[in-house]
């Protein structure tokens, strides 16, 4: 017990830095994107992200049977659509609030996966409670959005409803996306194995994407170093640490623990001179986190939805 409260607690602060670096990737990507496409954005940063993961996955290679290749075509598929949705909401939303949707979303979807995959992450009442504290938040929040109190004015109707699908769907993804990661670790993949393997879905559909946008490339060099900054330590890294938790918490408490980044954002946004503070906007995130306090304690129902962990820790299991 005492070693799975030790992986529990590891796999939390993992999740909590990688929700500081989600939150302040957020902001800044929302900003880039207003003079980058985020198509193009997208695919720059995943590129760099994806070499860093490259260079990391050196030995060993596990082995890719049947299970694992539908494994990993679920992945990538779940991660394009995670990050694609998300920037195309950042580009009409405010961040706090984009965040917060996308990432109250995600816990509700997986609950309701765990259901209609016969993979029951949960059943305690406690996270059916946490989930429907979230749906409250989230529908303030498309509330809050839809009748222009966001920080953060959309171009128009259409974007704020372009915006507001955009991140419910991303929320979606979130929650495949997890499962599937969690579906390697039980097939023996490391965490560099799954980051090495994640992000080619993504590359490809933002660089096919990034051809029917018009771009403008003085732009782009002129914030080269930032977007090669934002591949590394905004994007490469919480993803790293986002791994981490996914092998070492249990799938709810991943997808719960994410609900920490809108509140991070909201503050970092205060930055942000294309933001104004929106009381509105701050209540709905309020709520959402209010959710997630219970879902990541390790007691009642997520102690007994926690993965397994392995007696000892090896160097293949650290990984």
């Amino acid at each position: 017990m005492i070693n799975g409260h030790n992986h529990h607690a590891r796999g939390v602060a993992a999740l909590a830095g990688a929700s500081a670096f989600i939150a302040t990737s957020n902001v800044v990507f929302g900003a880039v994107v207003q003079t980058v496409p985020p198509f193009v954005l997208a695919l720059l940063t995943f590129t760099v992200a994806a070499a860093i993961f490259g260079v990391a996955n050196r030995g060993p290679q596990p082995s890719m049977n049947g299970p694992a290749w539908r494994a990993v075509v679920g992945l990538n598929l779940a991660s394009a659509g995670v990050f694609v949705l998300l920037y195309t909401g950042l580009e009409y939303l405010e961040p706090a609030l984009a965040s917060a949707l996308q990432t109250g979303a995600s816990p509700v979807f997986g609950l309701l996966l765990a259901g209609l995959l016969g993979r029951h992450w949960s059943r305690s009442r406690r996270e059916w409670v946490s989930a429907a504290t979230i749906i409250v938040g989230s529908v303030l929040l498309g509330w809050v959005s839809a009748t222009g109190n966001s920080g953060f004015q959309a171009p128009d109707r259409f974007g704020s409803l372009l915006g507001l699908l955009a991140v419910l769907g991303s929320g979606l993804c979130m929650a495949l996306l997890t499962w599937f990661a969690r579906r390697l670790v039980d097939l023996g993949w490391s965490n560099r194995n799954i980051l090495a393997h994640r992000n080619y879905a993504t590359i490809v559909g933002c660089g096919l994407l990034s051809l029917t946008v018009p771009v403008d490339w003085s732009a782009v060099g002129e914030q080269a170093w930032l977007i090669v900054a934002f591949g590394a330590i905004g994007l490469a890294l919480p993803l790293g640490l986002l791994q981490v938790g996914v092998r070492h918490a249990a799938p709810f408490v991943v997808l719960a623990m994410t609900n920490c980044n809108p509140v991070l954002t909201y503050l970092i946004q205060l930055f942000d001179p294309r933001v104004s503070p929106s009381p509105y906007t701050l209540a709905g995130i309020a709520i959402v986190f209010i959710g997630v306090i219970a879902a990541i304690t390790p007691s009642g129902g997520n102690r007994d939805s926690a993965p397994e962990a392995p007696a000892v820790d090896t160097p293949e299991s650290a990984r």
